[in-house]
C-alpha cells in the first residue's frame, strides 16, 4: 500500500499523466491550379502577331489548294487514244497555174469521220494576186459557211472559210468533197514571176464532236506570173 501511494504522489509531483499518446495528423487543404484547356485555333489567334500571321496565311494556301483539286476532279476531261484519232486530206488543188489567164483553185476535203465544224485559212501576197470569186460548189455537204468577203481578203492578203454543219447538213464518213473554188487574177506584170497560195496550218483546224482531226495534203498551190501571155 505505502509504495503505491508512493508512486501515486511521485506521478502527480512531475504534473506528467502516466499514459502513451499517440501522434496527432493535422490535415490542412492544398490549394491546386489546374491548367484550363485552350482549343488550338484560340492559341494561335492569341499567339503574337508573326505567328498568326504565318497561320492565316497557310490556312488560306490550304484552302485554295483544295478548291483547285477539286475544281480539276470535276473538270470534264477528253482522253483521246491513238485509236480516236481521226485524220483529213486537205489538197488545193492543182499545185501549179499559169497566169494569165485567172487561176481557179479548188479547195478539197476527204475525212473519215463526220464533221461537226471546222476553219480553214487561206494566205496570198495581195501585191501581185487578187482575188475576184470564191463560190461554194452546188450540192456542198456542209450547212451554215462563212466566207471572208473579196474585198477584206484582198486588204489583207488572207481568206477564212468557217463552217458548222446544220442538222441536215453532215458531211459523211470517208467522204471526198470541194469545200470552195477561189479565183486569183494577176496583178504583177512581170514575165515568169512566181508567189505561192498557201493554205495556213495553224489557222486550219476540223472536228469530229470536240475531237481534233490531223490534217495533211497539199499546203501551197505555186502561180506562175506573165507566163500564160
Amino acid at each position: 500500500m505505502s509504495s503505491d501511494k508512493e508512486q501515486q504522489s511521485q506521478a502527480n509531483s512531475s504534473g506528467t499523466p502516466n499514459v502513451s499518446l499517440s501522434p496527432t495528423l493535422i490535415l490542412e487543404p492544398v490549394s491546386m491550379t489546374v491548367p484550363e484547356y485552350v482549343p488550338w485555333y484560340k492559341r494561335i489567334l492569341g499567339g503574337n502577331t508573326r505567328t498568326q500571321t504565318v497561320w492565316k496565311l497557310s490556312f488560306i494556301m490550304m484552302l485554295l489548294i483544295t478548291a483547285l483539286v477539286i475544281m480539276k476532279i470535276h473538270q470534264p476531261q477528253t482522253i483521246v487514244t491513238k485509236a480516236d484519232v481521226s485524220h483529213a486530206l486537205v489538197t488545193l488543188f492543182p499545185s501549179t497555174v499559169n497566169l494569165p489567164p485567172d487561176a481557179f483553185i479548188q479547195l478539197w476535203v476527204t475525212t473519215d469521220v463526220a464533221l461537226t465544224r471546222g476553219q480553214f485559212e487561206i494566205s496570198f501576197d495581195p501585191t501581185k494576186i487578187s482575188i475576184t470569186d470564191a463560190r461554194l460548189p452546188n450540192g456542198s455537204p456542209l450547212g451554215d459557211v462563212t466566207v471572208t468577203t473579196t474585198e477584206r481578203a484582198n486588204a489583207v492578203g488572207k481568206m477564212f472559210i468557217v463552217f458548222s454543219p446544220s442538222a441536215t447538213h453532215i458531211v459523211s464518213p470517208k467522204r471526198t468533197f470541194e469545200l470552195i473554188n477561189i479565183t486569183f487574177h494577176s496583178k504583177f506584170p512581170a514575165t515568169n514571176a512566181s508567189t505561192k497560195v498557201n493554205l495556213v496550218s495553224d489557222g486550219t483546224k476540223l472536228y469530229h464532236e470536240k475531237m481534233p482531226l490531223i490534217i495533211t495534203g497539199v499546203s501551197a498551190v505555186t502561180l506562175i506570173l506573165g507566163a500564160g501571155k
